[in-house]
């Protein structure tokens, strides 16, 4: 059992503004000592893409909060259940929840027709009762009809705002006006018919309009039909208090006939400063806070500014995140000092299955690898894998297992993939894996086969990009049968041509991704000592790949021509774990670079020769090795002749295909010049950071952790997205 003194019940992937205002909370109680846990529960409230929302992300980062695992046992002061989601959706195994004080703050107010939904308000008490056995509800936040219909004391829990603005609003003087709005993913206040959407934003003469973080869906269907005065900008594109600070109008359609709770969006609105035109259904906004009703664009005359001040005189009073923490704190009054939470202690013990196709390389495993070292403690991987490399995975204390691919001997694909199956199914019954994680560019027919009979795991499909512009439509078809995608980043992303880039809203992108962190890679003095290179000699490596499916021997042999016979160069060739076609003969007097990982020892080379694979681009440019990308070019691999062309023109390299023997010759002139090498290292330092394994690692322990809901939530109309006119 673990304690904590506030215990929030949510769906995290709130909305990036509901967020904000949740964290404003945080922030302040944290600061107090307090220890916060967070147990999501992902509901139908939101796309099943959608992560945590960021700014719970960095709290967690932080260790302001912890990830509560929803099948651990907890014990907290109070119980606060930030909104409805969570408890309006059916879960099958209840959390273990003791809490001395409960409450249950309403985002959606519970009408119909204008009326409590009395039915809702008992299902809310069951529900509530489910998920917190031994917590007796004992306050409802925002609407006291609620809660004396409850028969409980009640709130004005208003998000919490920020900070207020320091500078008035500019006079509205300009034309045309600017009206628009921020919002977020999974807020369904939005027109999304399209003469509902021209009558309550009219994008036409004296008005522009500008909407921040739109629904994905409006957002592609205006995209796709651009207006002039219409700017539908995406949620990452700008700082909310940018936009807000170029408003003239804060416009917010309303629900016709349904009484609407403030949003947090309104809140950040009124803090702003902007003039508010806003529903007459708004509850518990006073009548002088709106400059406008909705639907009426007119100017309003001299006291546009003085309502504009109330509205933020009213958020500074009712939404004061140090009043609502002043709420809080006075109901656990014998808090000692400060503390801090072990995210172990509140986290159930979890497998993650990692499975990875042979490859032609090892940059599937590696990946893998790569996320299952920066897995939490309460994580334990256990591999999968076709790569006969799979002792690699002991070597870093894991538990892996080895199925050959069928064309490695020859068989039946189908046959074979019924072996997956069934291979898959054992070690699931066996280990009792919560993800499964697949590092692949074509999901197998028995992972879609698979996800039918394990619909409780979470399945994540690990997506290189930079695939073939003609390659890949059957594959982009099976990320249905994942809950998540995710897209290791790539420093040639600029010159991406294949499918996966048109899958944006559709996957998670994290930084590139490498094995090993700069302080694990020797320095020059050190991997040259246990080389044996001499500090004065010119150290070249040849890094071509496993050679299993493309011919490098005509550049071997110009390797050998141009460096074999140099005085003061060492050559080092390296040898593949899984080669099948390894040449026969070294180059003249090179020696070999073998083991696992070969990054470890990059630094005690001058310059390289090297294929264009994903892990090796990534490790040398991140290392700051002058290198010659000569790409395999075999078209059943990605497009390595983009990122070899993206290095030579970013100044990081020099790219040259297997046909061009001159130009070989050139560059190994070329990168030995000193200058040029200096050039390239400092460039590197404006590369982004190669730290995507750990980003992987946080999101297969989010999946691991949060619960998800059976079913959606009863009908409610501030729920659904509206099909008719919100404006008359």
């Amino acid at each position: 059992m673990t304690d904590l003194e506030l215990l929030l019940l949510l769906d995290p992937r709130l909305p990036d503004a509901e967020a904000r205002a949740l964290v404003r909370l945080v922030d302040r109680l944290a600061a107090r000592g307090w220890r916060i846990g967070l147990l999501g529960i992902r509901s139908s409230l939101f796309l099943p893409g959608r992560l945590i929302a960021p700014p719970l992300a960095a709290s967690l980062a932080a260790r302001q909060l912890v990830l509560v695992d929803a099948d651990w046992p907890v014990s907290s002061r109070i119980l606060l259940a930030w909104h409805l989601a969570p408890l309006l959706a059916r879960i099958d195994r209840p959390p273990r929840i003791r809490a001395d004080h409960a409450i249950l703050r309403f985002d959606q107010l519970p009408w119909q027709d204008g009326r409590l939904d009395r039915e809702l308000l008992a299902a809310l008490r069951r529900r509530f009762a489910a998920l917190a056995e031994h917590a007796a509800l004992q306050e409802v936040a925002v609407d006291r009809s609620v809660a004396a219909a409850l028969g409980l004391n009640s709130a004005p829990w208003l998000p919490p705002a920020p900070p207020l603005g320091t500078t008035p609003h500019p006079a509205w003087t300009r034309r045309p006006t600017v009206i628009g709005r921020h919002g977020g993913q999974g807020n369904a206040a939005w027109p999304m018919d399209e003469d509902g959407f021209a009558r309550a934003y009219p994008a036409r003469a004296p008005w522009s309009v500008e909407l921040l973080a739109p629904p994905l869906a409006l957002l592609r269907r205006r995209v796709a039909q651009p207006l002039p005065e219409l700017r539908l900008i995406p949620a990452e594109a700008e700082p909310v208090d940018d936009f807000l600070a170029r408003l003239d109008v804060w416009h917010l359609a309303g629900w016709p006939g349904q009484p609407q709770p403030v949003t947090a969006e309104l809140v950040e609105a009124a803090a702003a400063g902007v003039p508010l035109s806003l529903p007459a259904e708004l509850a518990g906004w006073p009548e002088d806070a709106a400059s406008f009703h909705t639907g009426t664009f007119r100017e309003p005359g001299a006291d546009r500014q003085a309502r504009a001040e109330r509205a933020r005189a009213f958020v500074q009073e009712a939404a004061d995140p140090a009043a609502l923490a002043a709420h809080l704190l006075a109901l656990v009054p014998d808090l000692p000092g400060p503390r801090r939470t072990d995210s172990a202690r509140v986290r159930a013990p979890r497998r993650v299955l990692m499975l990875s196709p042979n490859g032609i390389g090892m940059g599937h495993l590696t990946r893998l690898l790569a996320v299952a070292r920066r897995l939490p403690p309460a994580i334990e991987p256990v591999f999968l894998t076709m790569s006969q490399a799979v002792g690699v995975v002991g070597q870093y204390g894991f538990h892996g297992e080895y199925l050959p691919y069928h064309s490695y001997y020859g068989g039946d694909a189908d046959y074979w993939n019924r072996g997956l199956l069934a291979r898959l199914q054992a070690m699931i019954g066996f280990y009792d894996p919560r993800v499964l994680l697949f590092d692949g560019n074509m999901p197998y027919a028995a992972l879609t086969e698979l996800r039918r009979h394990c619909p409780e795991r979470r399945f994540v499909w690990l997506r290189r990009g930079l695939w073939r512009p003609d390659a890949g439509k059957a594959a982009i078809e099976r990320a249905a049968s994942f809950d998540l995608v995710i897209e290791p980043g790539e420093f040639a992303t600029e010159v991406d041509r294949g499918l996966t880039r048109t899958r944006a809203g559709a996957v998670v992108r994290v930084p590139p991704v490498t094995l090993l962190d700069s302080d694990e890679i020797l320095d020059r003095a050190e991997a040259r000592a246990e080389l044996g290179i001499a500090p004065d000699a010119l150290a070249v490596l040849v890094l071509l790949g496993s050679q299993n499916n493309f011919d490098y021997r005509r550049v071997r042999q110009t390797l050998a021509g141009c460096l074999g016979t140099q005085a003061g160069v060492v050559l080092v060739e390296a040898e593949w774990l899984i080669s099948e076609n390894q040449p026969a003969e070294r180059l003249p007097g090179a020696s070999t670079l073998s083991g696992f990982p070969m990054a470890r020892l990059f630094r005690a080379f001058d310059l390289a020769i090297s294929a264009a694979g994903y892990n090796s681009f990534h490790e040398l440019i991140s290392i700051g090795i002058p290198t010659i990308f000569v790409p395999n070019e075999n078209p059943t691999m990605d497009e390595q002749e983009a990122r070899a062309t993206w290095a030579e023109r970013a100044g990081l390299g020099i790219s040259v295909r297997v046909h061009q023997l001159d130009r070989l010759r050139w560059a190994l002139d070329a990168l030995q010049a000193p200058e040029v090498a200096a050039r390239m290292r400092e460039r590197v330092r404006h590369l982004p950071p190669t730290d995507g394994g750990a980003a992987i690692a946080r999101l297969v322990d989010e999946q691991a952790a949060l619960r998800d809901a059976e079913s959606g939530p009863p009908h409610l109309p501030h729920l659904a997205p509206h099909t008719a006119p919100l404006v008359g």
